[in-house]
């Protein structure tokens, strides 16, 4: 069964920035959703996530296309290439030497029913299924690494002053390409996505954001009252949130094929 989707982001500035450092994108077409947060430790954040953003999802759109033969592989790519792109634009006059993000995509096959995630860093993403919410992806920090080493809690975790330490993220001057973590999964009618920052999940719990995910009938809504929930709760950082919500595809009265004797 063919499915479709509907998406939509939204974001909020931090209480003490002037400007967001996360970026955020949708290609509707190729049904790719895209979440980034520039590292606020270093120079132009804001640059490096949009330059990002822009960056993989125009990798995604050329040639070849992502589900032609690997996915996983072809997401590896586009992340790598996107990292090579950050450091051009480093050494580029007027150049921001050492800026960096994260860099968290879903990539949806709707034709088929599936997806694959790719993963830089400590933005995330989740899936809400029957009504049971589940992170796909993997913090690339020091405090997620002692979490899962069992040397914190996660509850410790949550207020570690050390918890926003990244341990792999792209460019920040590094030459090599970071490892991206990559996931395939299956969609099924109904899935709800959410890819979001930290400044999204770090003040909302499990049980709050997929009570919202449930909630809403559209993903502008989703997105829209996520972003505010996370404002009122820890209004000190940037906060960013992409939606997407699938669903069978409404088959077009035009194209209906009625077999004969019917």
């Amino acid at each position: 069964m063919s499915l479709t989707l509907d998406a939509c982001f939204r974001r909020a500035v931090g209480l003490h920035h002037t400007r967001s450092e996360d970026a955020a994108g949708i290609d509707r077409k190729r049904a790719l959703l895209v979440v980034a947060d520039g590292l606020g430790g270093c120079p132009a954040g804001d640059v490096a996530s949009h330059l990002a953003v822009r960056s993989v999802l125009g990798d995604l759109a050329s040639p070849p296309a992502l589900w032609e033969r690997d996915p996983g592989e072809r997401m590896a790519q586009a992340v790598s290439r996107t990292h090579r792109a950050l450091l051009d634009a480093e050494r580029r006059p007027p150049g921001q030497p050492g800026m960096g993000t994260t860099l968290t995509i879903l990539a949806l096959d709707l034709e088929v029913g599936r997806a694959v995630v790719g993963h830089v860093g400590d933005s995330r993403a989740y899936l809400l299924r029957d009504g049971r919410l589940t992170l796909l992806t993997t913090d690339h920090t020091q405090v997620a690494a002692w979490v899962r080493a069992g040397r914190l809690s996660a509850e410790a975790a949550r207020t570690h002053p050390w918890r926003n330490a990244l341990t792999r993220s792209l460019g920040a001057g590094d030459v090599d390409p970071p490892a991206c973590d990559v996931r395939l999964i299956d969609v099924r009618a109904g899935d709800r996505f959410l890819l979001c920052t930290d400044g999204l999940w770090e003040p909302l719990s499990d049980d709050a954001m997929a009570q919202v995910l449930a909630g809403a009938a559209r993903a502008r809504r989703a997105a829209e009252a996520l972003v505010g929930r996370a404002r009122r709760t820890g209004p000190r950082d940037d906060a960013t949130a992409v939606v997407g919500f699938v669903s069978p595809a409404v088959p077009d009265p035009a194209l209906t094929v009625f077999r004969r004797g019917a």
